[in-house]
């Protein structure tokens, strides 16, 4: 570009943004303003006159004969144009809005020039040439004459691009030399390199060297021969051998390395050093090679061969290992380890509450310190270092199986009840109303647990009975208030009843008993214990009903093996109104929990 031009793209085309004087088509939006409204507003974007959007239809606008009239399709029609009517001034109206055929929008006939495509008659309809490809292969341009595309496609100027583009059968022709090509020239190292030639078309000042050969001398003038290559011809280079000592090799012509790693001489190292499978052949002995022998004490020993290669007159003992002999001729045997192998000795338990055993190992090590198989007393500690202290020993009662005993008495009468102490609890006693008959009953209940003794090795135990869960009254208000309960930790074992199904329940009697904790070797048992005697309500008329009935947890048998545990009553059920109707009783395993 020359210094008083605005652009210079090599071309003539019009509108492209660089015109043919080689100024800009546009610099702003004015340079741009057709004067026209309804085709929109043109912009200058990159020197080139762009385009505006038509406006809405029925923008009112100026006819080209100072007339108003309003916008079609981004032409300024006469108010009655589009009514498929011929009027006035008009040289067609086709009712349409089409600028692409016979008749424009503006009701106008079109014609080569108007700057619409004419569907089917013209190629083209504008000044600006359009690009094409020359016969080099370049980017030309061709006319529209006529609305009709030239068939010859015009050639460019020549550029400075490295391609013949004024198809001339020339490139880069007019300037200093041919873009991205190159000329011999000597470098600052004395080797044939080249000069290329820039991309506007001038040499550039390097001699830019070759690339590095085989050839023993420095051809890239880096101050290095040969680099890339494996080394330089005549060299020596260090390897290692097949059998791994330091080894040379000569660089060959073509700058490659043979194959083979020469090795040395053998010397006294106690190493292959010739690669012939032997070391430190033609000496006495391999340098710190181990030779067997016999010591005093007839220990298998060792001489070991010199760094000279010579071999020791003495015969080394080895050191003491765990064999229950003596080794190193000390007289002592299996000294240094822990312990003497296979020997056993008293220790001290990982849970540190006894003495244990353990046993020297095949290491001469100790192993691991073992406590009692098993616990066998209650004195709080982890005897069997199980992780679980006393596991055997009792900690709770809980209830298991339940059996309901026969309802007696007047067993249609009344509204039937049921009522069991919840959970862990027991029967321990009941209170009621009673006269002539009994009038109405409420169960009492307890909760059964053992009582830990730590002031004696080892511990006691004893069982107990808290505090229960209070119960519902089931009957009348009749008669006078009776309380049957048993001693303090004693327990309903056995009901009975007098009663008929005419008079209903006339007498109860409750038997209790106060288990015992048994513990012996690694095992605990609940116990019936002892009895109390009998307690009973006897009614107030005479003569009263003779016992009906007997309900004893000691004759129960439990599960479909038929074992007896020790059991209590749990509960009663039966049948109330404003008497007791009837009666019967529920009886529940107690089981010693560790």
């Amino acid at each position: 570009m020359d210094p008083d031009e605005d652009c210079d793209d090599g071309n003539d085309r019009a509108g492209d943004g660089c015109e043919a004087d080689c100024r800009w088509t546009c610099t702003s939006t004015a340079d741009c303003d057709d004067g026209v409204v309804c085709n929109g507003a043109e912009t200058c974007a990159g020197h080139v006159c762009q385009t505006g959007s038509p406006v809405e239809d029925g923008t009112p606008c100026s006819t080209a004969g100072g007339a108003d009239g309003t916008c079609r399709s981004g032409l300024c029609a006469p108010f009655a144009c589009g009514n498929g009517e011929r009027e006035g001034d008009e040289a067609c109206d086709d009712g349409n809005l089409s600028n692409a055929d016979d008749c424009l929008a503006d009701c106008t006939a079109a014609s080569c020039g108007d700057d619409f495509l004419h569907d089917g008659v013209e190629e083209c309809d504008t000044g600006a040439p359009a690009p094409c490809t020359t016969s080099c292969g370049s980017v030309g341009t061709r006319r529209c004459v006529a609305c009709a595309w030239e068939t010859a496609c015009a050639a460019p100027d020549e550029v400075c691009n490295g391609a013949d583009d004024d198809c001339d059968d020339g490139t880069d022709e007019g300037f200093d030399c041919i873009a991205g090509t190159g000329e011999s020239c000597t470098t600052p190292c004395g080797t044939a390199g080249t000069r290329g030639c820039g991309p506007d078309c001038r040499p550039s000042g390097d001699c830019t060297p070759p690339a590095e050969t085989c050839n023993g001398a420095d051809d890239d003038c880096d101050d290095l021969t040969d680099e890339g290559f494996a080394c330089v011809p005549g060299t020596v280079t260090s390897c290692i051998t097949a059998c791994g000592t330091p080894g040379t090799r000569n660089c060959a012509a073509d700058c490659t390395l043979p194959a083979d790693c020469v090795p040395p001489d053998e010397i006294c190292n106690g190493e292959d050093d010739d690669c012939d499978g032997e070391a430190d052949e033609g000496f006495g002995c391999v340098a710190g090679s181990v030779l067997r022998c016999t010591t005093s004490c007839g220990s298998r020993g060792v001489r070991l061969c010199s760094s000279g290669c010579t071999v020791p007159d003495a015969c080394r003992p080895p050191p003491e290992s765990c064999n229950n002999l003596d080794d190193d001729c000390d007289t002592a045997t299996d000294n240094g380890f822990e312990c003497r192998i296979y020997t056993t000795g008293s220790c001290t338990t990982s849970c540190g509450s006894t003495t244990g055993t353990r046993t020297c190992d095949s290491h001469c090590t100790w192993g691991r310190c073992r406590p009692r198989d098993r616990e066998t007393v209650c004195d709080g500690m982890d005897d069997d270092c199980n992780g679980t202290t006393d596991d055997f020993c009792p900690r709770s009662i809980t209830t298991g199986l339940r059996e309901d005993g026969p309802l007696w008495g007047r067993t249609t009468g009344g509204t039937p009840f049921r009522e069991i102490c919840p959970g862990n609890e027991v029967l321990i006693g009941l209170d009621g109303r009673g006269g002539c008959a009994v009038d109405g009953i409420q169960p009492v209940c307890g909760r059964p647990v053992v009582e830990e003794d730590r002031s004696v090795t080892p511990f006691a135990y004893r069982f107990r009975v808290a505090a229960g869960t209070s119960m519902p009254y089931h009957g009348g208000g009749g008669g006078s208030p009776f309380s049957l309960r048993c001693p303090a930790d004693f327990v309903a074992v056995a009901l009975a009843v007098r009663g008929s199904s005419t008079n209903g329940i006339t007498g109860l009697r409750l038997e209790c008993n106060r288990p015992t904790i048994t513990v012996h070797d690694t095992e605990t048992e609940l116990d019936p214990g002892s009895s109390h005697p009998l307690l009973q309500f006897a009614p107030s008329c005479a003569p009263p009903d003779e016992w009906t009935s007997y309900f004893d947890a000691g004759d129960t048998p439990w599960g479909a093996s038929g074992y007896e545990d020790v059991a209590a009553l749990s509960g009663i059920h039966g049948r109330s109104g404003t008497l007791l109707d009837a009666l019967g009783g529920q009886l529940v395993q107690m089981v010693l929990q560790p």
